[in-house]
């Protein structure tokens, strides 16, 4: 409203409030006469007692003519209203405050309609409205929404038409992939051609981030990201992550490591897929411009209750850094795609602007520390739900008896911890000649060890010494040894077995890659030594059955590409084309896994998943069975869980992405 309306509601509020008398009407009617707004003074039963000139201009009419009627004409009222415009005013603004939004439309004495605005007050036992014109204002405000629709509109089309060609790309680069792959596999590929090829292969890689990070924004942009809220192991998540860049790491000789605080939970509540993308794409950046020294990765839990965690990572590296007037701008450039990520980040930047976005709307926080010419940290921390403890399946451990050869203080700690969760006994030292004399003790005294861990970083030739003593020892023989290296080419299979090393583990150290070491070397005869243990290798060590996949998938395309990549998984696979043919193949073979396309023809993948539950509850049995779905929509993966389908994954099929789902589902039921 405008001002004179709210000096004057000033002036009215100081008058005292009684019926006005009639030696008063004159005074009254020279008030409102004298207002520069359009105003009307209504008795209680809503006759007009006075007006004023600007009333008249504003709806088209003779003030005397007014005087002593009532106002319907002008503002037309519902029938329980009729002839008390005040009292329909008064209601109609408690329940719309908000007058911009739901103005009262009244008409002038022509007939033409306009937008009103108003206020309604006492004045001497009587009421005061005062009007305002807001037709140019509410017509404008309609012109924005209509331009700011329009331009929804447009922006949803081209991401819809973006996400669509994107998908269409993303099919033709992984089918394009999948021949490369195999080609690179196969025997008798000379040297430069497969030199080639992997770098074929590598592009094609490039390209799927880049078309992946293209296909995020399209959603972003559309507001149709979505996440999911699953239990995962966090750091399973977080060591397949790492893992990934390893192999550049070593190409290019820098240094990997990962600190993970034994108090951060092992389980929590979030979407890993989107997880494993932030980090995916810090740890991208921070190798991109890192050309000496290394990276690492801490993970901390800084605060934790009953139901959730603060855990925060950081993501360092020892590259080129960025200048400090350049950080204090970094809250722009990561909001915006390109700006100053251009220059010190390269490209668009378009990865970290998503990975900003991604942490903003789970709640979480990224923030960057650099230094110029010394590095970057990227600091994420995020609060989440703790996941449900999974019951233990280390029992066959329990009450084991283990040395401990460490002289690392950090890696000792997590050693320690790991053993503990396991109940296993552990006694612990930094030296070679002092884990003999223990050794040695316990063996008098009848109170030996089981198996003997060694990680020596100071002194590596002396671990192996220490292996091949106990090796040799009448005594101590019979001891299982696990080696820590920090490095393959190091140690090969035929050093292994000389020294008698049982099973050795190529870090970083994993936590679960610790656990099947442990329990490789203590169901291993005697006589057999130097099994290597890493992450791809332990899946096949813990027993020699070949995992056995069914893919039920109906388009031809999408059946190359997933079986090409379940063979570079070691996983072989039977394929059917629709739901009836895969319950026919379940019950008539053992399979490990099930992908489970949802939208075929004959019967889908949601009711062919409702029926094989049905009948595993007559046979005591569980397959996991994988969801394949262009659909990422919230709706979609619930309609997934409901059927009972385990996990789900988009298409077009990748093998990486399997291989985190295929992580996530219980040791009993697949890979661990």
């Amino acid at each position: 409203m405008g001002k004179a309306m709210s000096e004057h509601n000033q002036k009215q509020d100081n008058i005292p409030q009684g019926t006005m008398p009639a030696g008063e009407k004159l005074s009254a009617a020279d008030f409102v006469g004298a207002l520069d707004v359009a105003a009307i003074l209504f008795d209680t039963s809503g006759r007009m007692l006075a007006t004023n000139d600007a009333l008249a201009s504003l709806f088209g009419i003779g003030k005397g003519l007014m005087m002593g009627g009532f106002f319907d004409h002008y503002i037309h009222c519902p029938k329980e209203y009729q002839c008390n415009v005040p009292a329909y005013l008064k209601d109609h603004l408690h329940a719309n405050p908000n007058q911009w939004q739901q103005p009262v439309i009244a008409s002038q004495k022509s007939g033409e309609r306009f937008a009103l605005q108003f206020t309604v007050s006492q004045f001497l036992g009587n009421i005061l409205v005062m009007f305002q014109n807001i037709e140019a204002h509410v017509k404008e405000s309609q012109a924005v929404k209509d331009e700011l629709a329009e331009y929804q509109n447009t922006s949803k089309a081209k991401s819809h038409f973006l996400h669509h060609m994107s998908q269409e790309l993303r099919l033709s680069i992984n089918l394009l992939m999948n021949v490369v792959g195999e080609t690179i596999d196969s025997a008798g590929v000379p040297i430069q051609l497969e030199d080639d090829l992997n770098r074929a292969f590598n592009a094609g890689r490039d390209l799927q981030k880049s078309i992946g990070e293209m296909m995020d924004y399209t959603q972003m942009e559309s507001d149709k990201l979505e996440f999911r809220e699953i239990t995962f192991n966090f750091r399973m998540v977080l060591d397949d992550v790492v893992d990934r860049y390893l192999p550049i790491a070593h190409k290019h000789n820098l240094e990997l490591a990962t600190l993970v605080s034994p108090y951060v939970p092992e389980t929590v509540v979030g979407d890993p897929d989107r997880f494993h993308q932030v980090l995916q794409s810090l740890l991208s950046n921070a190798f991109k411009y890192t050309s000496e020294g290394g990276v690492t990765v801490r993970a901390s839990c800084d605060v934790e209750s009953d139901t959730t965690a603060t855990i925060q990572i950081e993501v360092m590296d020892t590259g080129s850094g960025i200048s400090e007037s350049r950080c204090q701008d970094i809250g722009r450039a990561f909001s915006t795609p390109g700006g100053h990520l251009s220059g010190r980040f390269g490209g668009m930047g378009v990865g970290l602007a998503i990975c900003k976005d991604l942490v903003d709307r789970m709640d979480g926080k990224v923030t960057l520390r650099s230094t110029d010419g010394v590095g970057t940290t990227f600091k994420l921390m995020l609060v989440m739900p703790k996941g449900e403890v999974y019951a233990s399946d280390h029992c066959n451990l329990a009450n084991k008896k283990m040395l401990l050869v460490n002289d690392a203080v950090d890696d000792r700690e997590h050693l320690q911890r790991y053993a503990s969760e396991w109940h296993i006994k552990t006694e612990v030292t930094g030296s070679v000649g002092h884990a003999v004399s223990m050794l040695n003790t316990a063996s008098r005294e009848n109170a030996g060890f089981d198996f003997v861990m060694i990680d020596l970083h100071k002194a590596y030739g002396e671990g192996l010494a220490l292996a091949k003593k106990i090796n040799n020892s009448t005594e101590l023989g019979h001891l299982k040894v696990v080696l820590l290296a920090a490095d393959r080419d190091g140690l090969n299979q035929t050093l292994a077995s000389d020294s008698g090393v049982d099973v050795f583990i190529i870090k970083p150290i994993r936590k679960h890659l610790v656990y099947d070491a442990l329990t490789i070397a203590l169901g291993r005869q005697s006589d057999v030594h130097h099994q290597i243990v890493t992450n791809n290798t332990v899946k096949s060590v813990k027993d020699h059955q070949t995992y056995r996949a069914l893919l039920v998938e109906d388009n031809e395309v999408n059946q190359i590409i997933a079986k090409g990549a379940l063979k570079r998984l070691g996983i072989s696979t039977d394929v059917t084309n629709n739901g009836e043919e895969a319950i026919d193949a379940i019950q008539d073979k053992h399979y490990d896994v099930v992908l489970m396309d949802c939208e075929m023809p004959i019967m889908d993948g949601f009711e062919a998943t409702r029926l094989i539950r049905q009948w595993e509850k007559t046979q005591d049995r569980h397959v996991p069975i994988i969801a394949l779905t262009a659909n990422e929509s919230t709706e979609c993966q619930k309609s997934c869980l409901e059927a009972g389908m385990d996990d789900f994954m988009q298409k077009p099929f990748r093998a990486d992405e399997l291989e985190t789902i295929l992580s996530r589902l219980p040791k009993n039921h697949f890979i661990s």
